[in-house]
């Protein structure tokens, strides 16, 4: 983890430090880079369910789902440190929890505020929306309380979560089953990516795995683009081809240079984060295929999101 040097040390125990309040402490405990890619995730999901099924797109239920992925997600990072707070006063109290930057009371409020804001969102979306969020906050809970120590499960438990994510759009159009091939892509690419992620803290050994993420995002992107390029037309079709290559070529990058037998930490932090905004340009090349004019706009939207993803990650580590 990135460590600021006025932080390096918790303050003494049962006082909060008087920063406790300020907005980065918050942004570092949610990890404001990879929040970026979250809502795409539903989104893609939600259009291409509705594509496949000839739906239409309700805009709220859009809105829903795209924000209830969001709010589990950040409840999993709270969860997460939460659980780990021993542990990181230890080895990381340079972490918002442990230094006191973020009290410990109100993080338990914020993460109680999320469950119910997340399952009560994707409630408003029908109740298959519903289940599927039930299904994702049980896999958060898995991973961050059972699983997490076991790289095994938690890679595929981590895995999972952001492949039920996409599930969640499917599930707002009534068509959950339309979507599981670019789920299990998604759900391979970040399993794998986790799998890095793990051993970021010392110098790794990494081989060809590493090209798994590329791989996977390209399968799950080609199959969908195939299905439907008759329905998205070819201007959707040629914006998605160039969106959906483009991030299997910036994964293959990200995944070439962090090959070799002793990975440095800093390197393999920086291939974390690159890989996880990368995910935007494929939610991006999902999305053009629904040919809609929302479709248009959110495609350009994730897009946009891209560069400051990226940005974001030079400020607050990602991982």
């Amino acid at each position: 983890m990135m460590q600021d040097a006025e932080t390096s040390a918790p303050p003494p125990a049962g006082r909060v430090d008087k920063g406790a309040w300020s907005l980065r402490a918050w942004l570092e405990l949610l990890r404001l880079p990879n929040l970026a890619t979250v809502p795409g995730d539903p989104l893609a999901g939600m259009v291409l369910a509705a594509a496949l099924t000839g739906q239409p797109i309700a805009k709220g239920r859009a809105v829903a789902v795209a924000l209830s992925s969001l709010c589990l997600y950040m409840a999993g990072l709270v969860l997460n440190d939460l659980h780990d707070l021993p542990a990181d006063r230890e080895q990381r109290p340079e972490r918002p929890l442990p230094s006191g930057r973020v009290a410990v009371s109100r993080a338990r409020g914020l993460l109680a505020g999320l469950w119910m804001v997340g399952l009560g969102l994707a409630a408003t979306a029908g109740r298959e929306a519903f289940l599927v969020a039930c299904l994702l906050a049980l896999l958060i809970v898995v991973y961050d309380l059972w699983v997490k120590d076991s790289a095994p499960h938690a890679c595929v438990t981590m895995g999972l979560c952001r492949g039920a994510s996409l599930l969640l759009g499917g599930a707002a159009v009534g068509a959950t089953e339309t979507v599981l091939l670019p789920a299990a892509a998604l759900a391979l690419t970040v399993a794998s990516v986790t799998r890095l992620a793990r051993g970021e803290d010392a110098p790794q050994a990494v081989g060809v795995s590493a090209l798994v993420p590329a791989l996977a995002l390209w399968s799950g992107w080609a199959a969908m683009w195939a299905l439907l390029l008759g329905h998205a037309g070819w201007l959707a079709g040629l914006v998605s081809l160039l969106a959906g290559q483009g991030a299997f070529l910036l994964a293959l990058g990200h995944g070439v240079a962090v090959i070799g037998p002793a990975v440095p930490p800093e390197r393999m932090r920086r291939g974390v984060g690159r890989f996880l905004a990368g995910l935007l340009l494929w939610q991006a090349g999902l999305v053009f295929l629904g040919r809609t004019p929302g479709a248009w706009l959110c495609g350009l939207g994730l897009l946009a999101l891209w560069p400051v993803a990226r940005c974001l990650a030079r400020w607050i580590s990602p991982s």
